[in-house]
């Protein structure tokens, strides 16, 4: 069945972890991380393991907060749009009004 929720164990960065949950989402977490820390080694070998990891988790945490402080503009945008809507309505609701009266 796709997307079932099954015990998973995956390998990041060289250990093992046994995770629970769907599969082929964790699957793609998994392989997401482990290719960041081996990206990050790639780009400075001089550095060490546990520094490969924090600096992957930095860059992939900096993603996540870029992302959500996009998705809140976007968002307080659309906001914005929808009150100058609303606004605009009313004002033809009026104007419709006033025209009834004559």
């Amino acid at each position: 069945m796709k997307g079932e929720r099954k015990e998973l164990e995956v390998t990041i960065f060289g250990s093992k972890y046994t995770l629970e949950g769907n599969k082929e989402y964790i699957k793609r977490l998994a392989d997401y991380v482990d290719q960041r820390i081996k990206e990050g080694l790639k780009n400075s070998p001089e550095i060490s393991s546990l520094k490969a990891v924090v600096t992957t988790l930095l860059s992939v945490a900096d993603e996540l907060f870029t992302l959500k402080d996009r998705m809140m503009k976007e968002r307080r945008g659309s906001e914005f749009t929808e009150e100058k809507v609303n606004g605009l309505i009313r004002l033809i609701d009026e104007k419709i009004e006033q025209l009834h009266h004559y």
